[in-house]
């Protein structure tokens, strides 16, 4: 008897006689015991191969259950002889008769463990032998045909085509996967496997594709035109079937994938179509709690790195989040509130604050059709974005509950130094002292040791910014260079300042640096470079920040922003990148395209009355410079956004 319909499953398939010797085993069921097909049907009997808990079943050595009955669906432990390795298992033990009058037994094992290894490995298989449920329709074409003259046959072979059929709804029904087959016109026919009834929910035999799979009415027609092109074939079938759908709306929230495989004939037409149904819950469920320990796994690392700017990072979101609280209907400025979440939305970045970042985009993607002008109901979206303000403020006193202990462990509110003191006693201590100018000397290294900071140290954590955007947009790059920064600047009253810095650097990524192939391809090293000098006069700190990527195109400008550019030269028009709304791109990215970074970086350095200018050239980078009056900086003037 021909068992090769079985090669294709993905379940363990063994065929063994009255002295419980194998006959016939499948791939699966071969790599499950560790051996090869060959070696398996080498005389081997099953229990030579594989030991059940149940030392009753039939298979066993000495067993009886299912010798004359079949075993319906079961799970038991077993273990593997060779390996020694344990699991559980779901098996089936279904006795027949072969067409020579001998008694056989089909023992079939559904390895828990192994699924989604199996799963992909057979699939391919499938596809190879597709030809097979055609082949079963023509077997039984033919028990029909006989049966016109042989009374005698009619029996034999309605006997033999239902034992068949109870061979195969059994090994059908055993699978986890939905399988289920659909003609040119979408018609489900009647091969379908139990698992539809609850992956795709419903009996899909003799219903529409369309209805099996729950699309509405707007769906429909490009289902049909789909089915359409591909019977008719014009492209290739692996090219069409990405074209239609993918994934089944499941009323529980599940995640089912969906799969095609083509059904030919003998002229290589397809038939048929073979739909797959794969519950992927369980893996989905996995990547996103990976992803969440991952992310966990980042900030914590970033927080004993960086705990200082964690706490300056803390405080602007208290600040920030403080101030979106307090907008209302009658003080709703569009542009400053854009500027706000989208610096919010980076610093979060920074220190891998997931849900920070995710309520700040879902606040600016409510913004958007004010953005863009396309609606008359701007009090309506006020309404709703005041209303997701509060979620955004909900998830960070959340995040702070849950990492409580987190920040407790690594002393995240201690401090470094051997004596904690407010900032307003040093403040009132330096005031003190700054009465005495005899003492102009102490004054000074009083100043340098307790109220300023090393300028480096606040541009230290912008490298984990920067490896985080090049990660996500597939680029390379270099740790940031720091060029002969030996400046100690009033921290305090920069924060806001650099704070907003995080859409430079992004920028420098996401437009600046180019892919690694790029860059090889025009003779530039594979890693890009940013570089950071800054320098100090009486009056002035000048900061100038540089990538070596391939620069601002003036001509990229000037037709985003015609009427602003027209009569101004190449260097003047790469100067409104600062414009309110203003982006080379045409897609929001997770980094780019809404227009308000380079203008929340100007907007900031205004208010601390400095300047701000870029230069650039194609092919070699762009450089960025930024002057601050100190006299603005030292005495404190400046206060967050």
């Amino acid at each position: 008897m021909d068992y090769s319909f079985f090669d294709s499953l993905i379940d363990g398939v063994f065929v063994f006689d009255e002295s419980k010797t194998v006959t016939y085993c499948n791939e699966a069921a071969a790599s499950l015991v560790g051996l090869s097909v060959r070696r398996v049907l080498k005389g081997k009997k099953v229990y030579e191969l594989i030991k059940f808990d149940d030392q009753d079943l039939f298979s066993m050595p000495k067993g009886t259950k299912g010798e004359s009955s079949p075993v319906p669906n079961t799970e038991l432990e077993f273990t593997i002889i060779k390996s020694q390795e344990v699991g559980k298992i779901q098996l089936t033990l279904q006795p027949f008769t072969d067409p020579s009058g001998a008694s056989q037994w089909i023992l079939i094992l559904h390895d828990v463990t192994l699924e989604e290894t199996l799963h992909s490995k057979y699939h391919a298989q499938l596809e190879a032998k597709e030809e097979v449920i055609e082949e079963l329709k023509k077997a039984k074409q033919k028990i029909e045909n006989y049966s016109k003259n042989l009374e005698k046959m009619v029996a034999e072979r309605t006997e033999a085509l239902n034992q068949a059929n109870m061979t195969l709804k059994a090994i059908m029904n055993s699978l986890g996967q939905g399988f289920l087959t659909f003609n040119k016109d979408g018609l489900c026919g009647d091969i379908y496997t139990r698992a539809c009834e609850s992956i795709l929910e419903s009996n899909p035999q003799d219903k529409m594709i369309w209805e099996v799979l729950n699309l509405n009415e707007d769906e429909i027609p490009h289902i049909k035109m789909w089915l359409q092109a591909c019977f008719q074939e014009n492209l290739p079938f692996e090219s069409l079937k990405d074209l239609g759908p993918s994934d089944y709306r499941h009323s529980q929230g599940w995640h089912i994938s969906l799969d095609f495989y083509p059904i030919r004939d003998n002229d290589n037409k397809i038939l048929q179509v073979v739909m797959v149904a794969t519950d992927k819950t369980k893996q989905i469920e996995a990547e996103r709690a990976m992803e969440v320990e991952k992310q966990n796994s980042l900030m914590m690392i970033k927080l004993v790195k960086n705990k200082d700017q964690f706490l300056d990072f803390l405080s602007s979101v208290e600040e920030k989040i403080q101030w979106l609280s307090d907008i209302s209907k009658d003080n709703f400025n569009l542009e400053e509130t854009y500027r706000v979440l989208h610096t919010l939305e980076g610093e979060a970045g920074i220190f891998s604050v997931k849900k920070v970042v995710d309520e700040c985009k879902n606040c600016q993607q409510i913004l958007e059709p004010l953005k863009a002008k396309i609606t008359d109901e701007k009090h309506k979206i006020i309404d709703e974005f005041l209303n997701k303000i509060s979620d955004l403020k909900t998830s960070y006193y959340s995040f702070l509950d849950e990492n409580q202990e987190l920040f407790k462990t690594f002393k995240l509110y201690d401090s470094d130094k051997t004596v904690n003191l407010a900032i307003n006693v040093i403040e009132n201590y330096y005031r003190f002292l700054n009465k005495k100018p005899e003492i102009s000397e102490a004054i000074e290294k009083f100043d340098n040791d307790f109220r300023k900071t090393d300028i480096n140290n606040l541009f230290f954590h912008f490298d984990d910014l920067i490896s985080l955007v090049a990660e996500k947009t597939g680029k390379k790059l270099n740790p940031i260079k720091l060029n002969k920064n030996k400046i100690k600047v009033y921290s305090e009253p920069l924060k806001p300042f650099f704070n907003t810095l995080v859409h430079v650097f992004r920028n420098a990524v996401d437009h600046g640096i180019e892919s690694p192939e790029e860059r090889q391809s025009i003779q530039k090293p594979e890693f890009g470079t940013i570089t950071i000098d800054c320098y100090e006069n009486a009056n002035t700190i000048s900061i100038a920040i540089a990538d070596d990527g391939k620069g601002i195109d003036p001509e990229v400008i000037r037709n985003k922003l015609p009427q602003k550019s027209k009569g101004l030269s190449d260097k003047e028009v790469i100067q409104l990148i600062f414009e309110p709304g203003f982006s080379s791109k045409d897609v929001v990215s997770d980094f780019s395209g809404r227009g308000v970074g380079m203008d929340a970086v100007k907007n900031m350095v205004e208010k601390y009355n400095g300047n701000i200018h870029v230069q650039s050239i194609i092919g070699t980078g762009t450089k960025l410079f930024i002057d601050l009056p100190k006299i603005q900086i030292d005495n404190n003037y400046i206060t967050a956004a």
